[in-house]
């Protein structure tokens, strides 16, 4: 009898756990600004200039491709260095603008930071040392969050060639673009989590040992806690 009285209490704590799990997350859902299917987030092929037609600083739900399976929560960030240029709606390349886009999330098998750099010059090749980063830290209020790069020596780049200027002054030049991955641990996914709610400052160390500074919005800042949610324990993904 008290053989069958404590199968009887493991499975009900079971049911209780799965029910707890499937309402967690479907709360967590109802959270979500869009949408987004997985293999979109495989971003390693060459991908065009400012990424236009993603979904910035929104609580993207993580769908799994062939089926409508919940398995994730993303927020993108987006910053244009415009090196001077006036800010309009899609800002087509020139040399020296610089674009940062960042990819913060959890998925079942655990947490995840991202980023692709994307860099435009004239039609003077850029030297690669200078496009793959290999660190990237953060001002999160009193702590500064150091993240280092999954791969530093055989991460890959690709470029595109692009117009500028107008009419008989029209020249060529080429913008580059790389990837890379950032482990992150459960500690650091915490203080994320309870960021304050303004504009964080971040820099990028490269292979070369230079470094750019620029902010991630505040609009995306919010949503950390949100997007770091999904996966409680947040280890970090292989």
């Amino acid at each position: 009898m008290l053989q069958k009285k404590t199968v009887a209490m493991v499975a009900l704590s079971f049911l209780t756990i799965t029910h707890l799990f499937i309402k967690t997350n479907y709360a967590l859902a109802e959270t979500s600004e869009g949408s987004i299917i997985e293999d979109d987030l495989n971003t390693q092929n060459s991908l065009p200039w400012g990424l236009p037609d993603w979904r910035y600083s929104q609580v993207l739900n993580i769908h799994e491709s062939l089926i409508n399976l919940l398995v994730g929560k993303v927020v993108i960030d987006k910053y244009e260095n415009r090196n001077g240029a006036l800010s309009i709606f899609n800002n087509p390349p020139s040399p020296g603008k610089k674009n940062f886009i960042s990819f913060w999330g959890s998925k079942i098998e655990g947490c995840f930071v991202k980023l692709i750099f994307q860099s435009a010059s004239s039609s003077n090749p850029i030297d690669p040392e200078t496009l793959i980063p290999i660190r990237l830290d953060m001002g999160v209020d009193d702590t500064i969050i150091k993240l280092r790069a999954k791969s530093s020596s055989n991460t890959t780049y690709w470029k595109e060639n692009y117009t500028y200027g107008v009419d008989e002054n029209q020249m060529t030049g080429t913008f580059y673009g790389v990837e890379q991955n950032f482990f992150i641990s459960s500690e650091q996914v915490n203080h994320l989590k309870s960021a304050s709610t303004q504009e964080v400052k971040a820099r990028i160390t490269f292979r070369d040992g230079s470094s750019i500074i620029y902010p991630i919005g505040v609009e995306t800042v919010k949503r950390w806690k949100n997007v770091y949610s999904f996966n409680p324990y947040c280890k970090d993904m292989n």
